[in-house]
């Protein structure tokens, strides 16, 4: 006998609720499960950095590495750090071995917002994990040789707020990809820029400190007007560059600036007293600067 509507009314509600009961099931147990790998992860890498003499510091250490953590300490050694807090800061030194897996490891850290690496050897396929770190906000790297190909790498990370690259062989290539980093405030680079690089920055809207300097720069006082496109400017470095007195005193009309660094160039220190007296007596100004055939320094 086939069953009545009646029946059918009764028994569609139950086996919905079975349906959801499972599906919440589910999903219960997937959360865990996925906290519980993400936590196995992070260990793998830390352990993996330590071992090759890096240093992983976790988010309630700070920038020195001495913050306490609000979690008990009993609860730390029984579950592990891994659970209750994530790696934020990574720094490499000339003692860390940049196996591939050292680079693998920092890939597995998708919470690292700083990165320093000084003094190393890294290879540009390894520089290329970089590239799941999401979250990354700083990025330090010195005593590195670089070039532009390398540099791509960075183009997705954007959160990038702080970029420092010496030692590198950059263009102004590298250039067009920092001026698409919408977060970026601070970059200081070290390769052969030219005017052309200066037009490409001056997209950056929300720098507020730059640097570009190398010996082979070639970036003069055709190029400084480029730089008022940059309202928040307050820090700029163009030493070893080629401008003169004239190049500087354009600097007068960046209304935020209070830090200017043009050693190694073209001005003279009769040039730097005629700025600092009658244009801007408000920016500091840093660096060596020629008079006649002898070289001065200032650091006022």
């Amino acid at each position: 006998m086939k069953p009545d509507s009646h029946d059918r009314h009764i028994k569609t509600p139950f086996r919905f609720s079975i349906r959801a009961l499972l599906l919440v099931t589910t999903l219960l147990t997937i959360g865990p499960c996925l906290f519980i790998r993400s936590v196995r992860q992070q260990q793998r890498a830390v352990a993996t950095i330590r071992m090759h003499h890096g240093h992983a510091l976790y988010d309630f250490q700070g920038s020195w590495g001495d913050g306490q953590s609000n979690v008990p300490k009993w609860l730390l050694q029984f579950l592990s750090v891994d659970t209750f807090h994530r790696v934020t800061d990574v720094r490499l030194t000339h003692k860390t071995k940049h196996m591939p897996e050292t680079w693998t490891a920092l890939a597995s850290l998708p919470h690292l917002r700083q990165l320093y690496s000084d003094n190393t050897t890294i290879q540009s396929e390894s520089f290329r994990k970089v590239r799941a770190l999401k979250k990354l906000e700083s990025i330090w790297i010195s005593n590195v040789v670089f070039d532009d190909a390398s540099i791509q790498s960075l183009a997705s990370l954007q959160e990038l707020r702080i970029v420092v690259i010496h030692q590198g062989k950059l263009t102004d290539s590298s250039l067009e990809v920092f001026a698409r980093l919408p977060n970026l405030t601070a970059l200081s680079l070290e390769g052969s820029f030219s005017n052309e690089g200066l037009v490409t920055i001056s997209e950056a809207s929300n720098l507020a400190e730059l640097s570009l300097f190398g010996d082979g720069s070639t970036i003069d006082d055709d190029g400084i007007q480029h730089l008022a496109k940059l309202r928040k400017l307050r820090s700029i470095s163009l030493d070893n560059s080629k401008i003169t007195g004239d190049g500087l005193r354009q600097f007068a009309s960046l209304k935020s600036l209070r830090k200017l660094s043009v050693g190694k160039t073209n001005v003279t220190w009769d040039d730097i007293e005629f700025f600092k007296k009658d244009l801007r007596p408000d920016v500091g100004v840093h660096g060596v600067y020629r008079t006649n055939r002898t070289q001065i320094n200032s650091t006022e």
